[in-house]
């Protein structure tokens, strides 16, 4: 009689588990459009999304921008900036407090839910850098990828070309994150 009334306390148990999976379940599979978005694989979400290029950093969301400004080691003790493309940056390891930005916009490319930043950096040697945020309806950005790109881009085609077999920083075996 015990096995029995231990058998039907498991089945019990088991019966509430697949309740409270089926459930949670139910709720997984209830997403908003935001939360398609951030289901998608940074990369994916690349290579789909419809990007129009921007040669102006005023063009740029302000919390892409925000959040570029927080990315190590964007952040620096000189300050976050982006200068547009062919204004002047401090593009050297000797930088002034309070001068133009450390970073250069080469162009950007963005849509409803995703922005791409393509831009120089200063410091020991200059180099270019490639950074992907999702931004989700409430206009939150979130960094997603940062690309070792060695090639230069020049057109929005290009991006998508190169972000088929790019690595990211990471990947790439570069001690920076972004």
């Amino acid at each position: 009689m015990g096995v029995i009334a231990n058998m039907q306390r498991a089945e019990t148990t088991r019966g509430a588990l697949v309740v409270i999976l089926a459930i949670n379940l139910s709720w997984a599979f209830e997403v908003s459009a935001e939360s398609k978005v951030q289901a998608k694989s940074a990369r994916s979400l690349l290579l789909e999304s419809p990007l129009t290029r921007v040669d102006k950093v005023d063009v740029i969301p302000a919390a892409v921008l925000a959040a570029l400004a927080l990315l190590s080691p964007f952040n620096t003790e000189m300050g976050p900036g982006l200068a547009n493309p062919e204004a002047p940056f401090q593009c050297c390891c000797d930088v002034t407090k309070g001068g133009p930005p450390r970073q250069r916009l080469v162009f950007a490319a963005g849509s409803p839910h995703l922005w791409a930043l393509y831009f120089e950096h200063g410091g020991i040697g200059l180099h270019r850098h490639f950074v992907t945020f999702a931004l989700d309806d409430d206009g939150r950005a979130t960094p997603l990828e940062s690309l070792d790109i060695r090639e230069q881009l020049k057109a929005v085609d290009d991006i998508y070309r190169v972000a088929r077999y790019a690595k990211t920083i990471r990947e790439a075996g570069w001690r920076e994150q972004w």
